[in-house]
Formats: structure tokens, sequence, C-alpha cells
């Protein structure tokens, strides 16, 4: 396994490469030697019955497990050993399932919880709200200074924190 963050990948021109990934809890096996690859600009499923790891191999590649071996390269950079907060700056994050948002705040201000970073925070005056008013300005979307109260909103925040973190 490889651990150095500065180390480019050559031989393969994947966006995202996982090797032999293996994950435990509490020192019990969950997945066993996972391997595969996505392609930039393709659509790829993780599909599997319930309780295959479809979740926990999700998990691992946002960094949110801690118990992993294999590694983890994205834009042929290995980033098996980078942190959470690391792997959300480069574009990299898990989206919950459930509307996990705040339904009495409005769709500006769910995004701007999203954008959790420091770096996404500075950033958020340029990306989530000229974007915001860009989008009311031409009357193209729903008004993000509306409480989230339709379910459209609700689920293009938990689409679009993430995006708006990474900014």
């Amino acid at each position: 396994m490889r651990s150095d963050p500065n180390t480019l990948r050559e031989d393969r021109d994947c966006l995202l490469d996982i090797e032999k990934l293996s994950i435990f809890y509490d020192g019990l096996q969950a997945v066993w030697d996972v391997s595969f690859s996505v392609q930039e600009s393709s659509v790829t499923a993780l599909v599997g019955s319930n309780g295959a790891g479809k979740s926990t191999i999700l998990q691992a590649i946002s960094g949110i497990l801690s118990q992993v071996k294999g590694d983890v390269w994205f834009q042929r950079r290995i980033i098996s050993k980078l942190p959470p907060h690391r792997r959300v700056a480069l574009g990299i994050a898990l989206i919950p399932e459930g509307r996990r948002i705040f339904p009495y705040l409005t769709v500006q201000e769910n995004l701007e919880i999203g954008a959790y970073t420091r770096l996404a925070r500075a950033q958020s005056g340029l990306a989530v709200i000229s974007e915001a008013r860009r989008a009311e300005e031409t009357d193209c979307c729903v008004s993000f200074r509306r409480r989230t109260t339709d379910a459209g909103d609700r689920k293009g925040i938990d689409v679009s924190s993430p995006i708006a973190d990474v900014g």
C-alpha cells in the first residue's frame, strides 16, 4: 500500500481507482479486497444486496472510516491517508440518504451550512451566493430565500451541499 499523497500515478488514467480495499469494524472484516475504477465523465453504479457493503465502501472512499486497508486513488493521486476534510476539498463528498437539512431555513442558508470548511465558507460568498442571485435574477430556479418545504428543494440541497463545500 502506498501512502505518499505526492505520488502521481502514471500507469492508469482514472478519476477514481480503488485497489484491494478491505474494511474493518472493531477488528471484524466487513469488506474483502474490493477493486474498481471510475473513468471521468462516466456513470458508475455500485450494486449489491442489503448488507453487501456498498455504503461501507462509499464511507471508506470519503474517509469517514478509519480501519481501512488498500489504496484509494483520486485524479491519479493516492488519498488513502487523507482525512475526510481534505477529501472534501478535493471534491469527494458522501451525500447521506434521508434529506438531512434544516427545514425552517432557506435554501441559501442550508447551502451555506453545507459549505462547512473554511475554504468553502470563504468562497461561498462568491460561489453559492452569486449563483443564488443569478438564479433569482433569471427566474430559472426556485427562490433561494424561500423556506425549504418543497421536496424538490430539499433534494437539491442534498446534492448541492457537497458542491457548495468544494466551492
